[in-house]
């Protein structure tokens, strides 16, 4: 048996319950933080307003200036002019996240299926114009080959004869 002073250490009940009362702590801080995060969507009279800021905004190039980077805006823009940069990409969230039918990206109405490949870009402007593309100039003038007729070679493995042992021509191991 262990001796008195041998017993396993634990913690005095109040260390326990100061932990406790920091994990309940933090976790309802934690919960506090993100009710931002479900914001409610916005009302048509401040969606028009960030849109009428953000049209501004993009006015006076604060979008060009974003396009061309960080380190360019570190080193060419005002601080004013990168707080607009700030600010635009502040109202485009609102807008995305919080307003009906914002879309940051305007796709066509019927986008193509099946986008030209390079090769065929030339095809497809001379088709337009009328015009013979320079390739199919080359492809006229020599003759199409004749399609191959059509041969049956594929392995049909022979009929099965139900009577016949399959294993007659076989030599069994061990046997002589």
């Amino acid at each position: 048996m262990r001796a008195a002073s041998e017993q396993p250490h634990r913690p005095p009940v109040r260390e326990i319950m100061k932990r406790c009362c920091l994990l309940l702590g933090s976790l309802a801080t934690l919960v506090l933080a993100f009710q931002d995060v479900r914001a409610a969507p916005l009302d048509a009279e401040a969606c028009g307003k960030l849109n009428g800021e953000r049209l501004q905004l993009e006015f006076i190039d604060a979008r060009n200036n974003m396009a061309k980077g960080p380190e360019w805006a570190k080193s060419n823009l005002s601080p004013d002019a990168i707080n607009q940069v700030r600010r635009l990409i502040e109202i485009d969230a609102q807008m995305l996240f919080r307003c009906t039918g914002f879309n940051l990206v305007n796709q066509p109405a019927d986008p193509d299926p099946d986008p030209p490949i390079a090769g065929l870009k030339a095809n497809a402007k001379a088709a337009k114009t009328g015009q013979q593309p320079a390739d199919s100039k080359r492809a006229a003038a020599k003759p199409a080959p004749k399609p191959k007729a059509k041969v049956d070679d594929a392995y049909r493995p022979p009929k099965a004869d139900p009577n016949a042992d399959p294993f007659a021509g076989k030599v069994q191991p061990g046997a002589k």
